[in-house]
Protein backbone atom coordinates (compact mmCIF):
# COMPACT_ATOMS: atom_id res chain seq x y z
CA UNK A 1 0.00 0.00 0.00
CA UNK A 2 1.18 3.45 -0.92
CA UNK A 3 2.13 5.38 2.12
CA UNK A 4 0.40 8.70 2.82
CA UNK A 5 2.39 12.01 1.94
CA UNK A 6 3.84 13.67 5.13
CA UNK A 7 1.23 16.35 6.58
CA UNK A 8 3.44 19.45 5.42
CA UNK A 9 3.71 18.81 1.81
CA UNK A 10 1.03 19.85 -0.44
CA UNK A 11 -0.11 17.98 -3.70
CA UNK A 12 -1.88 19.60 -5.83
CA UNK A 13 -3.78 18.11 -9.41
CA UNK A 14 -5.55 19.77 -12.40
CA UNK A 15 -7.81 17.42 -14.47
CA UNK A 16 -5.86 16.31 -17.54
CA UNK A 17 -7.83 18.30 -20.70
CA UNK A 18 -8.61 15.70 -23.44
CA UNK A 19 -6.42 16.44 -26.33
CA UNK A 20 -9.59 16.20 -28.88
CA UNK A 21 -9.12 20.60 -30.11
CA UNK A 22 -7.03 23.12 -28.42
CA UNK A 23 -7.83 24.53 -25.06
CA UNK A 24 -9.52 27.74 -24.90
CA UNK A 25 -10.40 30.36 -22.08
CA UNK A 26 -12.73 28.81 -20.14
CA UNK A 27 -10.75 25.64 -19.60
CA UNK A 28 -8.10 27.85 -18.10
CA UNK A 29 -9.45 28.56 -14.60
CA UNK A 30 -8.65 25.38 -13.55
CA UNK A 31 -4.89 25.67 -14.23
CA UNK A 32 -5.26 29.40 -12.50
CA UNK A 33 -6.98 28.51 -9.55
CA UNK A 34 -4.59 25.28 -8.73
CA UNK A 35 -1.41 27.37 -9.46
CA UNK A 36 -2.76 29.96 -7.08
CA UNK A 37 -3.27 27.28 -4.50
CA UNK A 38 0.07 25.65 -5.28
CA UNK A 39 2.10 29.16 -5.03
CA UNK A 40 0.29 29.88 -1.60
CA UNK A 41 1.59 26.45 -0.52
CA UNK A 42 5.44 27.59 -1.56
CA UNK A 43 4.56 30.30 0.06
CA UNK A 44 3.56 29.07 3.53
CA UNK A 45 7.16 27.30 2.95
CA UNK A 46 5.31 23.89 2.47
CA UNK A 47 7.32 21.21 -0.13
CA UNK A 48 4.96 21.62 -3.41
CA UNK A 49 3.80 19.30 -6.12
CA UNK A 50 1.39 20.79 -8.95
CA UNK A 51 0.38 18.20 -11.42
CA UNK A 52 -0.75 18.85 -14.96
CA UNK A 53 -0.55 16.87 -17.88
CA UNK A 54 -2.83 15.61 -21.13
CA UNK A 55 -5.13 12.80 -21.59
CA UNK A 56 -4.51 11.22 -24.93
CA UNK A 57 -6.54 8.51 -25.83
CA UNK A 58 -9.71 7.10 -26.88
CA UNK A 59 -11.95 6.63 -29.93
CA UNK A 60 -13.07 10.61 -30.36
CA UNK A 61 -9.63 11.63 -30.76
CA UNK A 62 -8.88 8.90 -33.59
CA UNK A 63 -11.95 9.72 -34.94
CA UNK A 64 -11.27 13.11 -35.48
CA UNK A 65 -7.98 12.72 -36.61
CA UNK A 66 -9.18 10.82 -38.96
CA UNK A 67 -11.70 13.18 -40.11
CA UNK A 68 -8.36 15.84 -40.52
CA UNK A 69 -6.62 13.61 -42.33
CA UNK A 70 -3.40 13.73 -39.46
CA UNK A 71 -1.57 10.80 -37.84
CA UNK A 72 -3.47 10.49 -34.41
CA UNK A 73 0.40 10.74 -32.75
CA UNK A 74 1.20 14.22 -35.06
CA UNK A 75 -2.70 15.14 -34.24
CA UNK A 76 -2.24 14.79 -30.53
CA UNK A 77 1.27 16.56 -30.52
CA UNK A 78 -0.43 19.69 -31.64
CA UNK A 79 -2.94 20.02 -29.11
CA UNK A 80 -0.86 19.20 -26.07
CA UNK A 81 2.43 22.07 -27.76
CA UNK A 82 -0.98 24.04 -27.92
CA UNK A 83 -1.98 23.71 -24.03
CA UNK A 84 1.63 23.81 -22.82
CA UNK A 85 1.90 26.79 -24.06
CA UNK A 86 -1.08 28.46 -22.81
CA UNK A 87 0.03 26.93 -19.83
CA UNK A 88 3.09 29.44 -20.11
CA UNK A 89 0.76 32.38 -21.37
CA UNK A 90 -0.60 31.80 -17.90
CA UNK A 91 2.10 31.90 -15.67
CA UNK A 92 1.05 28.18 -14.27
CA UNK A 93 4.03 27.31 -12.23
CA UNK A 94 3.71 23.62 -12.83
CA UNK A 95 6.06 20.85 -11.26
CA UNK A 96 5.23 17.98 -13.45
CA UNK A 97 3.67 17.33 -16.60
CA UNK A 98 2.18 13.65 -17.61
CA UNK A 99 1.02 12.24 -20.79
CA UNK A 100 -0.95 9.14 -20.90
CA UNK A 101 0.26 8.25 -23.97
CA UNK A 102 3.78 7.95 -22.22
CA UNK A 103 4.44 4.51 -22.24
CA UNK A 104 7.71 4.65 -20.16
CA UNK A 105 5.77 6.78 -17.29
CA UNK A 106 2.38 6.00 -17.16
CA UNK A 107 1.62 2.75 -18.39
CA UNK A 108 3.40 0.54 -16.24
CA UNK A 109 1.78 2.33 -13.34
CA UNK A 110 -2.00 2.33 -14.84
CA UNK A 111 -1.02 -1.63 -15.59
CA UNK A 112 0.35 -2.37 -12.76
CA UNK A 113 -2.89 -0.78 -11.04
CA UNK A 114 -4.85 -2.94 -13.19
CA UNK A 115 -3.27 -5.91 -11.65
CA UNK A 116 -3.76 -4.75 -8.35
CA UNK A 117 -7.87 -4.42 -9.05
CA UNK A 118 -8.15 -7.88 -10.84
CA UNK A 119 -6.71 -9.13 -7.94
CA UNK A 120 -8.62 -7.66 -5.36
CA UNK A 121 -11.61 -9.71 -7.83
CA UNK A 122 -13.14 -6.09 -8.92
CA UNK A 123 -12.79 -6.59 -12.74
CA UNK A 124 -14.69 -9.40 -14.64
CA UNK A 125 -15.53 -9.70 -18.36
CA UNK A 126 -19.38 -9.76 -20.18
CA UNK A 127 -21.14 -8.47 -23.16
CA UNK A 128 -22.85 -5.53 -22.49
CA UNK A 129 -25.22 -3.46 -24.72
CA UNK A 130 -25.82 0.62 -23.75
CA UNK A 131 -25.99 4.17 -25.41
CA UNK A 132 -22.23 5.14 -25.57
CA UNK A 133 -21.41 8.73 -26.39
CA UNK A 134 -18.45 9.16 -28.68
CA UNK A 135 -18.50 12.91 -27.33
CA UNK A 136 -18.35 12.05 -23.53
CA UNK A 137 -16.17 8.55 -24.11
CA UNK A 138 -18.96 7.12 -21.96
CA UNK A 139 -21.90 5.02 -21.53
CA UNK A 140 -25.21 6.21 -20.60
CA UNK A 141 -28.02 4.85 -18.30
CA UNK A 142 -31.83 5.65 -20.24
CA UNK A 143 -31.99 7.79 -16.91
CA UNK A 144 -29.37 10.10 -17.60
CA UNK A 145 -30.11 11.40 -21.23
CA UNK A 146 -32.31 14.73 -21.70
CA UNK A 147 -34.79 14.12 -24.22
CA UNK A 148 -32.79 11.08 -25.36
CA UNK A 149 -30.00 13.11 -25.74
CA UNK A 150 -26.45 13.02 -24.35
CA UNK A 151 -26.78 16.39 -22.07
CA UNK A 152 -23.75 17.61 -22.31
CA UNK A 153 -23.25 16.94 -26.22
CA UNK A 154 -26.78 17.57 -27.35
CA UNK A 155 -26.30 14.39 -29.81
CA UNK A 156 -28.12 10.88 -29.73
CA UNK A 157 -25.88 8.10 -27.90
CA UNK A 158 -25.57 5.49 -30.17
CA UNK A 159 -26.35 1.88 -28.87
CA UNK A 160 -23.33 -0.17 -28.52
CA UNK A 161 -22.64 -3.96 -27.87
CA UNK A 162 -19.77 -5.07 -27.01
CA UNK A 163 -18.01 -7.56 -24.68
CA UNK A 164 -15.19 -5.40 -21.67
CA UNK A 165 -14.01 -5.99 -18.56
CA UNK A 166 -16.14 -4.10 -15.76
CA UNK A 167 -15.37 -2.90 -12.68
CA UNK A 168 -17.03 -3.55 -9.63
CA UNK A 169 -18.30 0.10 -8.55
CA UNK A 170 -21.42 -1.22 -6.67
CA UNK A 171 -19.11 -2.85 -4.13
CA UNK A 172 -18.50 0.17 -2.55
CA UNK A 173 -21.15 2.39 -2.03
CA UNK A 174 -20.53 2.58 1.81
CA UNK A 175 -16.95 3.70 1.65
CA UNK A 176 -18.21 6.19 -0.94
CA UNK A 177 -20.43 7.99 1.19
CA UNK A 178 -18.11 8.62 3.53
CA UNK A 179 -15.86 9.94 0.93
CA UNK A 180 -18.28 12.74 -0.36
CA UNK A 181 -18.95 13.25 3.42
CA UNK A 182 -15.89 14.68 4.43
CA UNK A 183 -13.63 15.13 1.44
CA UNK A 184 -15.45 17.42 -1.00
CA UNK A 185 -15.36 21.14 -1.39
CA UNK A 186 -18.01 22.85 -1.38
CA UNK A 187 -20.40 20.37 0.43
CA UNK A 188 -23.99 21.12 -1.71
CA UNK A 189 -21.79 19.78 -4.53
CA UNK A 190 -21.05 16.84 -2.79
CA UNK A 191 -24.58 16.52 -1.59
CA UNK A 192 -25.08 16.24 -6.03
CA UNK A 193 -22.94 13.47 -5.78
CA UNK A 194 -25.04 11.71 -2.83
CA UNK A 195 -27.74 12.19 -4.21
CA UNK A 196 -26.37 10.70 -7.19
CA UNK A 197 -24.62 7.71 -5.09
CA UNK A 198 -27.99 7.32 -3.73
CA UNK A 199 -29.67 6.11 -7.02
CA UNK A 200 -27.95 2.88 -6.95
CA UNK A 201 -24.92 2.57 -8.36
CA UNK A 202 -23.73 0.65 -11.66
CA UNK A 203 -20.70 -1.75 -12.14
CA UNK A 204 -18.49 0.48 -15.56
CA UNK A 205 -16.67 -0.64 -18.15
CA UNK A 206 -12.82 -0.55 -17.64
CA UNK A 207 -12.32 -1.71 -21.70
CA UNK A 208 -12.85 -1.41 -25.37
CA UNK A 209 -12.35 -3.95 -28.14
CA UNK A 210 -9.14 -3.07 -29.40
CA UNK A 211 -10.84 -4.41 -32.78
CA UNK A 212 -12.87 -0.94 -32.14
CA UNK A 213 -10.23 1.50 -31.02
CA UNK A 214 -6.44 0.45 -30.98
CA UNK A 215 -5.06 3.63 -29.33
CA UNK A 216 -4.84 3.15 -26.19
CA UNK A 217 -3.53 0.83 -23.12
CA UNK A 218 -3.55 -3.40 -23.64
CA UNK A 219 -5.22 -4.51 -21.16
CA UNK A 220 -2.84 -6.58 -19.01
CA UNK A 221 -3.28 -10.61 -20.32
CA UNK A 222 -5.63 -9.71 -23.10
CA UNK A 223 -4.75 -8.96 -26.11
CA UNK A 224 -8.02 -8.15 -27.62
CA UNK A 225 -9.05 -5.37 -25.53
CA UNK A 226 -7.44 -1.44 -24.39
CA UNK A 227 -7.85 0.02 -20.66
CA UNK A 228 -10.69 2.26 -21.23
CA UNK A 229 -10.62 6.63 -20.15
CA UNK A 230 -11.04 5.54 -16.09
CA UNK A 231 -8.44 3.09 -15.79
CA UNK A 232 -6.23 5.02 -18.00
CA UNK A 233 -6.54 8.96 -17.54
CA UNK A 234 -7.83 9.06 -13.38
CA UNK A 235 -4.12 7.21 -13.08
CA UNK A 236 -2.43 9.97 -14.19
CA UNK A 237 -2.38 11.44 -10.65
CA UNK A 238 -0.88 8.54 -9.29
CA UNK A 239 1.33 7.37 -12.69
CA UNK A 240 3.66 11.00 -12.21
CA UNK A 241 4.80 10.27 -9.07
CA UNK A 242 4.90 6.41 -8.34
CA UNK A 243 7.48 3.99 -9.66
CA UNK A 244 6.45 0.35 -9.90
CA UNK A 245 8.40 -2.06 -8.27
CA UNK A 246 8.05 -5.95 -8.55
CA UNK A 247 9.02 -8.42 -6.06
CA UNK A 248 11.71 -10.65 -6.80
CA UNK A 249 10.77 -13.76 -4.88
CA UNK A 250 7.12 -13.24 -4.34
CA UNK A 251 6.14 -11.19 -8.09
CA UNK A 252 4.14 -9.18 -5.82
CA UNK A 253 3.39 -5.29 -7.49
CA UNK A 254 4.20 -2.59 -5.29
CA UNK A 255 3.74 0.61 -5.61
CA UNK A 256 6.21 3.53 -4.43
CA UNK A 257 5.63 7.01 -3.96
CA UNK A 258 6.49 9.94 -1.57
CA UNK A 259 3.73 12.24 -2.72
CA UNK A 260 0.92 10.06 -2.63
CA UNK A 261 -1.86 10.53 -1.55
CA UNK A 262 -3.22 14.28 -3.31
CA UNK A 263 -3.77 16.86 -0.82
CA UNK A 264 -6.41 17.99 -3.41
CA UNK A 265 -7.76 17.37 -6.93
CA UNK A 266 -9.16 20.58 -8.76
CA UNK A 267 -11.48 19.64 -11.63
CA UNK A 268 -14.72 20.93 -13.10
CA UNK A 269 -18.37 19.92 -12.18
CA UNK A 270 -18.05 18.14 -15.44
CA UNK A 271 -16.10 15.43 -14.25
CA UNK A 272 -17.48 15.37 -10.29
CA UNK A 273 -19.08 12.44 -10.32
CA UNK A 274 -15.69 10.43 -11.89
CA UNK A 275 -13.38 12.12 -9.40
CA UNK A 276 -16.01 11.62 -6.42
CA UNK A 277 -17.54 8.21 -7.43
CA UNK A 278 -15.34 6.16 -9.27
CA UNK A 279 -12.04 7.26 -8.35
CA UNK A 280 -12.31 6.55 -4.58
CA UNK A 281 -13.44 3.24 -5.66
CA UNK A 282 -10.65 2.53 -7.59
CA UNK A 283 -8.11 3.22 -4.64
CA UNK A 284 -10.02 1.56 -2.55
CA UNK A 285 -10.09 -1.16 -4.44
CA UNK A 286 -5.93 -1.08 -5.20
CA UNK A 287 -5.70 -0.56 -1.17
CA UNK A 288 -4.24 2.90 -1.99
CA UNK A 289 -4.70 5.81 0.18
CA UNK A 290 -7.05 8.82 -1.19
CA UNK A 291 -6.86 12.17 -1.87
CA UNK A 292 -7.40 14.38 1.25
CA UNK A 293 -9.88 16.83 -0.59
CA UNK A 294 -11.97 16.92 -4.24
CA UNK A 295 -12.32 20.93 -5.15
CA UNK A 296 -15.07 21.37 -7.67
CA UNK A 297 -15.30 24.52 -9.63
CA UNK A 298 -18.00 25.82 -12.32
CA UNK A 299 -18.00 27.04 -15.44
CA UNK A 300 -17.02 29.98 -17.32
CA UNK A 301 -19.65 31.76 -19.65
CA UNK A 302 -18.64 34.68 -22.13
CA UNK A 303 -21.30 37.59 -21.97
CA UNK A 304 -24.40 34.93 -20.51
CA UNK A 305 -23.76 32.27 -23.29
CA UNK A 306 -22.38 29.13 -22.98
CA UNK A 307 -18.12 28.62 -24.81
CA UNK A 308 -19.23 26.87 -28.37
CA UNK A 309 -17.27 26.99 -31.62
CA UNK A 310 -21.04 26.95 -33.24
CA UNK A 311 -21.31 30.61 -31.02
CA UNK A 312 -18.29 31.39 -32.55
CA UNK A 313 -17.36 33.44 -28.89
CA UNK A 314 -13.86 30.65 -28.36
CA UNK A 315 -11.49 32.93 -26.77
CA UNK A 316 -8.05 31.77 -26.75
CA UNK A 317 -5.68 32.95 -23.45
CA UNK A 318 -3.54 34.96 -25.52
CA UNK A 319 -6.08 36.92 -27.39
CA UNK A 320 -6.82 38.40 -23.55
CA UNK A 321 -3.14 38.59 -22.06
CA UNK A 322 -1.65 40.19 -24.95
CA UNK A 323 -4.02 43.69 -24.04
CA UNK A 324 -4.36 43.50 -20.48
CA UNK A 325 -1.28 41.05 -19.43
CA UNK A 326 -1.35 37.80 -17.61
CA UNK A 327 -2.01 39.39 -14.35
CA UNK A 328 -4.78 40.75 -15.35
CA UNK A 329 -6.54 37.76 -16.43
CA UNK A 330 -5.09 35.87 -13.50
CA UNK A 331 -7.01 38.32 -11.21
CA UNK A 332 -10.61 38.17 -12.98
CA UNK A 333 -10.61 34.69 -12.93
CA UNK A 334 -9.56 34.32 -9.31
CA UNK A 335 -11.49 37.32 -7.68
CA UNK A 336 -14.40 38.07 -9.89
CA UNK A 337 -15.25 34.37 -10.86
CA UNK A 338 -16.65 32.55 -7.46
CA UNK A 339 -14.44 29.71 -6.50
CA UNK A 340 -16.70 27.05 -6.64
CA UNK A 341 -19.66 28.32 -8.56
CA UNK A 342 -19.81 29.48 -12.32
CA UNK A 343 -19.02 32.82 -13.55
CA UNK A 344 -19.42 34.95 -16.38
CA UNK A 345 -16.19 37.03 -18.29
CA UNK A 346 -17.27 39.82 -20.33
CA UNK A 347 -14.50 42.41 -21.83
CA UNK A 348 -16.45 45.42 -20.65
CA UNK A 349 -16.09 44.01 -17.25
CA UNK A 350 -12.58 43.27 -17.56
CA UNK A 351 -11.50 46.22 -18.70
CA UNK A 352 -13.01 48.12 -15.70
CA UNK A 353 -12.08 45.69 -12.84
CA UNK A 354 -8.51 46.68 -15.21
CA UNK A 355 -8.99 50.26 -15.03
CA UNK A 356 -10.17 50.50 -11.54
CA UNK A 357 -9.15 47.58 -9.10
CA UNK A 358 -5.89 47.28 -10.89
CA UNK A 359 -4.44 50.63 -12.44
CA UNK A 360 -6.41 53.04 -10.07
CA UNK A 361 -6.07 50.82 -7.05
CA UNK A 362 -2.88 48.91 -6.87
CA UNK A 363 -0.57 50.90 -9.26
CA UNK A 364 -1.47 54.13 -8.09
CA UNK A 365 -0.66 52.68 -4.39
CA UNK A 366 2.38 51.73 -5.33
CA UNK A 367 3.37 54.26 -7.38
CA UNK A 368 2.39 57.30 -4.91
CA UNK A 369 4.28 55.49 -2.01
CA UNK A 370 7.58 55.20 -4.02
CA UNK A 371 7.18 58.73 -5.18
CA UNK A 372 6.81 60.25 -1.59
CA UNK A 373 9.26 58.38 -0.11
CA UNK A 374 11.79 59.27 -2.56
CA UNK A 375 10.53 63.27 -2.42
CA UNK A 376 10.53 63.05 1.49
CA UNK A 377 14.01 61.26 1.49
CA UNK A 378 12.36 58.32 3.78
CA UNK A 379 15.01 55.72 5.31
CA UNK A 380 13.34 52.80 4.60
CA UNK A 381 14.62 49.06 3.98
CA UNK A 382 13.28 45.53 3.21
CA UNK A 383 11.09 44.49 6.37
CA UNK A 384 12.08 41.79 7.98
CA UNK A 385 10.18 38.79 8.35
CA UNK A 386 7.71 39.64 5.34
CA UNK A 387 7.20 36.00 4.07
CA UNK A 388 6.16 34.80 7.90
CA UNK A 389 3.99 37.75 9.00
CA UNK A 390 0.92 36.01 10.71
CA UNK A 391 -1.48 38.59 9.73
CA UNK A 392 -0.82 37.53 5.64
CA UNK A 393 -0.25 33.83 6.93
CA UNK A 394 -3.90 33.95 7.52
CA UNK A 395 -4.48 35.28 3.99
CA UNK A 396 -2.68 32.25 2.58
CA UNK A 397 -4.71 29.94 4.87
CA UNK A 398 -7.64 30.77 3.40
CA UNK A 399 -5.97 28.07 0.09
CA UNK A 400 -5.35 25.70 2.23
CA UNK A 401 -7.54 22.16 3.40
CA UNK A 402 -7.93 24.03 6.52
CA UNK A 403 -9.36 27.30 4.91
CA UNK A 404 -11.24 24.89 2.06
CA UNK A 405 -9.72 26.56 -0.69
CA UNK A 406 -11.55 29.68 -0.86
CA UNK A 407 -9.20 31.60 -3.22
CA UNK A 408 -12.00 34.20 -3.92
CA UNK A 409 -12.23 34.97 -0.53
CA UNK A 410 -8.23 35.29 -0.09
CA UNK A 411 -7.87 37.56 -2.44
CA UNK A 412 -10.78 39.80 -2.15
CA UNK A 413 -9.01 40.62 1.26
CA UNK A 414 -5.83 41.36 -0.15
CA UNK A 415 -8.06 43.91 -2.29
CA UNK A 416 -9.61 45.51 0.90
CA UNK A 417 -6.01 45.98 2.16
CA UNK A 418 -5.46 47.89 -1.45
CA UNK A 419 -8.48 49.97 -0.41
CA UNK A 420 -7.52 50.70 2.89
CA UNK A 421 -4.10 51.71 2.15
CA UNK A 422 -5.08 53.62 -0.52
CA UNK A 423 -7.42 55.30 2.02
CA UNK A 424 -4.71 55.70 5.25
CA UNK A 425 -2.26 57.94 2.26
CA UNK A 426 -5.94 60.41 1.48
CA UNK A 427 -6.36 60.58 5.45
CA UNK A 428 -2.72 61.29 6.65
CA UNK A 429 -2.21 63.72 3.42
CA UNK A 430 1.83 63.34 3.99
CA UNK A 431 2.69 66.14 1.94
CA UNK A 432 0.54 68.34 3.91
CA UNK A 433 2.08 66.90 7.11
CA UNK A 434 5.84 67.21 5.80
CA UNK A 435 5.41 70.98 6.24
CA UNK A 436 4.75 70.59 10.00
CA UNK A 437 5.82 66.73 10.89
CA UNK A 438 8.64 66.14 8.57
CA UNK A 439 9.66 63.31 10.96
CA UNK A 440 6.20 61.85 11.73
CA UNK A 441 5.53 62.28 8.15
CA UNK A 442 8.42 59.60 7.44
CA UNK A 443 7.56 57.35 10.13
CA UNK A 444 4.02 57.03 8.93
CA UNK A 445 5.16 56.39 5.37
CA UNK A 446 7.54 53.67 6.54
CA UNK A 447 4.52 52.07 7.96
CA UNK A 448 2.73 52.28 4.98
CA UNK A 449 6.11 51.04 3.12
CA UNK A 450 6.31 48.05 5.49
CA UNK A 451 2.61 47.17 4.73
CA UNK A 452 3.01 47.57 1.13
CA UNK A 453 5.80 45.04 0.73
CA UNK A 454 3.78 42.61 2.92
CA UNK A 455 0.67 43.02 0.44
CA UNK A 456 3.27 42.81 -2.27
CA UNK A 457 4.89 39.28 -1.17
CA UNK A 458 1.33 37.80 -0.42
CA UNK A 459 0.42 39.32 -3.73
CA UNK A 460 2.77 36.37 -5.19
CA UNK A 461 -0.14 33.19 -6.02
CA UNK A 462 -2.65 35.07 -7.45
CA UNK A 463 -0.26 37.90 -9.25
CA UNK A 464 3.27 36.41 -9.76
CA UNK A 465 4.42 38.82 -11.82
CA UNK A 466 2.98 42.06 -10.54
CA UNK A 467 4.32 41.04 -6.98
CA UNK A 468 7.93 40.56 -8.32
CA UNK A 469 7.41 43.66 -9.89
CA UNK A 470 6.32 45.66 -6.74
CA UNK A 471 9.15 43.82 -4.49
CA UNK A 472 11.30 45.23 -6.84
CA UNK A 473 10.22 48.23 -7.57
CA UNK A 474 10.40 48.81 -3.78
CA UNK A 475 13.89 47.50 -3.23
CA UNK A 476 15.19 49.45 -5.74
CA UNK A 477 12.68 52.71 -5.20
CA UNK A 478 12.50 53.11 -9.21
CA UNK A 479 8.94 53.57 -9.68
CA UNK A 480 7.18 52.12 -12.68
CA UNK A 481 3.81 51.90 -13.95
CA UNK A 482 2.27 48.54 -13.43
CA UNK A 483 -0.95 48.63 -15.24
CA UNK A 484 -1.23 51.47 -18.17
CA UNK A 485 -4.98 52.86 -18.20
CA UNK A 486 -6.36 51.61 -21.01
CA UNK A 487 -9.54 53.40 -23.03
CA UNK A 488 -13.00 53.52 -21.93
Amino acid sequence: MLKSAKPDRFFVTTAIPYMNSHVHLGNCLEYVLADALARAARLRGEPTYLLTGTDEHGQKIVTTAKDKGVEVREFVQGNVDFFQAALKELNVSYDDFIRTSDQKRHWPVVQAFWRRLKEKGDLYEKDYEGLYCIGCEAFYREADLVDGQCPTHLTKPELTKERNWFFKLSRYSTEILDFLKTRVEPRWRANEMIKFLEQGLEDISFSRPKAKLNWGIPVPDDDSQVIYVWCDALVNYLSAVTRVEVNKKTKAIDLKSDWWPASVHVVGKDIAKFHTLYWPAMLLSAGLALPEKVLIHGFITINGQKISKSLGNVIEPKQITETYGVDALRFYFLHEVPTVDDGDFSLNHLKEVYNGVLADGLGNLVQRLIVMSNKYEVKWSWPTGTNTDLAYRAVLTICSAGGHFEVQKALDKLVKQIEELNRNIQQLAPWELFKTEPDRARDELIKLLDELARLAVTLEPFLPNTSAKIITQLKTRQPEVLFPKLDQ
